[in-house]
């Protein structure tokens, strides 16, 4: 188990070492889901009868 973690250990903490990096990353998942979520938002408004 600790063979199998260890190299995924690594990579967080080299990624984690780069504050900008991980607020970046971050930034385009939030926009990412955001897209999505909306999508889905529009469909079920429209399946509810919230969008004439």
């Amino acid at each position: 188990m600790i063979k199998f973690i260890s190299p995924l250990r690594e990579k967080r903490n080299l990624i984690a070492g780069d504050p900008e990096k991980v607020k970046a990353i971050l930034q385009m998942g939030a926009k990412q889901a955001r897209g999505l979520a909306q999508a889905k938002m529009a469909v079920i408004k429209e399946k509810v009868g919230l969008i004439l």
